[in-house]
């Protein structure tokens, strides 16, 4: 649910989601449903920048060469660490493979 504005839920701002110990967004791509970590810390946006407004600048690295337009992904949830299990890049790396 919507309300006029924004979320229906107030979000968090990365600031406080990294000093609460958030420090990663868990996002699943809505092409490939592959699921993986976002580190909070590395994003280059305002501390200010709340959560929600995140999901629409966020694509998906598997999906990124393999289709011309990137696909998009939805948040799934904050977590205080990656999932072992998940591959995770940073953001800066250039070699993905």
């Amino acid at each position: 649910m919507q309300m006029a504005g924004g979320p229906s839920q107030p979000s968090p701002t990365i600031e406080e989601a990294v000093s609460s110990g958030y420090s990663f967004l868990m996002v699943k791509c809505k092409r490939c449903n592959h699921l993986g970590p976002v580190d909070l810390r590395l994003l280059r946006r305002s501390p200010k920048t709340e959560i929600w407004r995140l999901e629409a600048s966020l694509t998906c690295e598997d999906c990124r060469s393999g289709h011309r337009f990137k696909a998009r992904v939805h948040m799934v949830k904050l977590a205080r660490a990656p999932d072992e299990n998940l591959v995770w890049y940073p953001p800066d790396e250039d070699e993905r493979r």
